[in-house]
């Protein structure tokens, strides 16, 4: 059995924790914001029809120009969600966030059992930079999608 330093364990048991706790004030944010976004969508959606509606049926033009004023305010609420993609991040974050729970779990396990050799400790650590490495490169792909849909965006307007 490879010896390892007794700190080499303490150093993985700590950058997992890090990063849960990193994963998991981020999944938070990102789960209140794709929920406050469609609450507030939805809201100023459904303000817009009433306003609308009641500008109809009152023949006043306040209720149609507070409708239009709600409908930019939804387009704006629309665009800012498209921007941040707010849900998609959540999701990604916390697919990332239960990978690191089960490494922690089974580098837990594997303690309980016996303390991990060299090998086994470097087999964690690479499952742990593998699953940053893929959050990045999931948040690499989302970014550069994004992009592309800008760009298509402003070629349609250019046109």
């Amino acid at each position: 059995m490879n010896q390892i330093a007794p700190n080499t364990l303490d150093f993985l048991d700590t950058e997992i924790e890090k990063r849960i706790n990193s994963f998991n004030l981020r999944t938070v944010e990102f789960r209140k914001n794709a929920f406050l976004f469609v609450i507030a969508s939805a809201t100023f959606s459904a303000t817009t029809t009433v306003l609308i509606a009641l500008g109809e049926f009152f023949s006043s033009k306040l209720f149609t120009s507070l409708a239009l004023v709600s409908g930019a305010i939804l387009t704006i609420l629309a665009a800012w969600d498209g921007f941040f993609t707010y849900k998609q991040r959540w999701l990604q974050t916390n697919e990332t966030l239960m990978q690191l729970y089960e490494l922690r779990s089974d580098l837990t396990f594997q303690k309980t059992i016996q303390a991990p050799d060299l090998d086994q400790l470097k087999t964690f650590y690479s499952r742990y930079k593998e699953i940053i490495r893929q959050a990045n490169q999931e948040w690499k792909e989302l970014r550069i999608s994004q992009s592309k849909t800008d760009t298509a965006s402003e070629i349609q307007y250019s046109e």
